[in-house]
């Protein structure tokens, strides 16, 4: 996201989500995995963080968003979160069983390092379509590409 104002985040070049839904999404994302790991969450509340669920409305100039800043900030902070709450966990707490409805694809073995390493895969699909983004608003995919 380095180099890309509130403004850039809200335009689009297509039928394609914009930065700002994206980085917002992955956030909202980052949520779900605090809440099964039992860290603190980035967005302050259900309402806000409704705008970045999937089938959710698309972000547009003018209408409802969260700033890119702070959208920023919520990555950083969630990042450092959630990894010092999966560093103090044992082997033994990733394989436990989880509710297999949680998953969008049936899983083989519905367990919380499964759940976790799907939301990875999320996210990893979600910063390429912003470095995809990058290119739509004339800005370098920041990928080092």
């Amino acid at each position: 996201l380095e180099g890309i104002t509130h403004e850039e985040s809200l335009m689009t070049g297509s039928e394609a989500n914009c930065i700002n839904w994206i980085a917002g999404h992955i956030l909202a994302t980052r949520g779900r995995v605090a809440a099964a790991i039992d860290a603190p969450t980035a967005f302050p509340s259900a309402e806000v963080t409704a705008l970045y669920q999937r089938g959710s409305k698309a972000i547009t100039p003018g209408g409802p968003c969260v700033r890119l800043e702070r959208l920023i900030e919520g990555l950083e902070l969630s990042a450092k979160v959630i990894i010092a709450r999966l560093d103090g966990m044992a082997d033994a707490d990733l394989d436990a069983d989880v509710d297999p409805s949680r998953f969008p694809i049936k899983p083989t073995e519905p367990t919380l390092g499964a759940s976790l390493s799907f939301l990875l895969m999320h996210e990893a699909y979600h910063a390429g379509q912003i470095g995809l983004a990058r290119r739509m608003i004339g800005k370098a995919s920041g990928l080092g590409v």
